[in-house]
C-alpha cells in the first residue's frame, strides 16, 4: 500500500486508508479477537463464581483476599485489551509498511510492550479524567493531544512520559481532524449497533462480528494516523518507519 495514494492528511483518507488496513489484515484481527474474547469468557466465566462464593461465605481478612484477587483479575482484563491493541497497532504498521511479519515472528514484542502500555494508559486515564471532571473540555483536549502516545509508545519505544509529550507535538494542527476521526466511528457504530439489536438472533451474531470490526478499524486507526502525521511533520518515509519492525 503505497503513501503516495494518500498524500494529504484528511479524514476521508484516513478512514479509506483505516478500512484498507483492517481489510487487508481481517483474518488475524478476527482470529486474534476470538482467542482473546474466549479467554476474556472464561476469566469471566471462574471469576464471577469464585467471587460469589468469596462474597458470600468469606470475611476480614478473607474479604482482602478476594479484593485482592478482584484487583488481579482487572489487570488480567487489561493486559488483554492491551495486548489486542498492541497486535493491531503494529500489524497495521508492518502492513502500512508493506513489511511480512506474522504473530509468532513479534510475539515477544506484543508481550514486552503490554506492561509498559497498561501503565501509560493508566497515567493516560487519570490525567484525561481529572480533565473530564474539571467542566469536560480540558478533558476532551488531553484526549486529543494524548491520541498518538500508544502508537508513539509501540513505534518508538519511548518511555510513557516521553510519548505523551512527543504526542502533543505531533498533534499539534490535527486535533480537530482527529476528533472527527475518534467521533464519526462511534456514532455509526452505535446506531449499526441499535439497528442490528432489534433483529432477534441474527442481528445479535452480527452485532458481536460488527464489534470486532469496529475496535480493530478504530485501533488501526491509531497507526494511519502516526504514520501520516510523521510523513507530513518530519518528512519520514515508509521505509524509516518500518524499520523499527526489522
Amino acid at each position: 500500500m503505497s503513501s503516495e495514494v494518500y498524500k494529504e492528511f484528511s479524514v476521508g483518507n484516513i478512514f479509506r486508508t483505516g478500512f484498507d488496513v483492517v481489510n487487508k489484515n481481517l483474518l488475524p484481527f478476527l482470529g486474534m479477537a476470538l482467542i482473546l474474547a474466549i479467554a476474556v469468557l472464561a476469566i469471566t466465566f471462574v471469576s464471577t463464581a469464585f467471587l460469589g462464593i468469596s462474597m458470600a461465605s468469606f470475611s476480614g481478612a478473607d474479604s482482602i483476599f478476594t479484593i485482592i484477587i478482584a484487583i488481579g483479575i482487572a489487570f488480567v482484563y487489561a493486559y488483554i485489551f492491551v495486548f489486542y491493541l498492541s497486535y493491531v497497532v503494529r500489524k497495521s504498521l508492518t502492513s502500512l509498511n508493506e513489511l511480512n511479519t506474522s504473530v509468532g515472528a513479534t510475539g515477544q514484542a506484543y508481550n514486552t510492550e503490554t506492561i509498559p502500555l497498561i501503565g501509560l494508559a493508566i497515567i493516560m486515564g487519570i490525567a484525561i479524567g481529572i480533565g473530564f471532571l474539571l467542566l469536560i473540555i480540558p478533558g476532551i483536549i488531553l484526549m486529543l493531544m494524548f491520541y498518538l502516545a500508544f502508537p508513539i509508545k509501540i513505534a518508538e519505544g519511548r518511555s510513557a512520559i516521553e510519548s505523551l509529550k512527543r504526542s502533543m507535538d505531533l498533534t499539534q494542527g490535527y486535533r480537530i481532524k482527529i476528533l472527527a476521526i475518534i467521533v464519526v466511528p462511534i456514532i455509526i457504530f452505535y446506531i449499526l449497533n441499535i439497528v442490528l439489536m432489534i433483529i432477534p438472533i441474527i442481528g445479535f451474531i452480527l452485532s458481536i462480528l460488527l464489534s470486532i470490526y469496529y475496535y480493530a478499524y478504530t485501533y488501526s486507526l491509531y497507526a494511519v494516523v502516526y504514520q501520516r502525521i510523521i510523513e507530513e511533520k518530519e518528512g519520514g518515509n515508509v521505509e524509516e518507519i518500518g524499520s523499527v519492525f526489522t
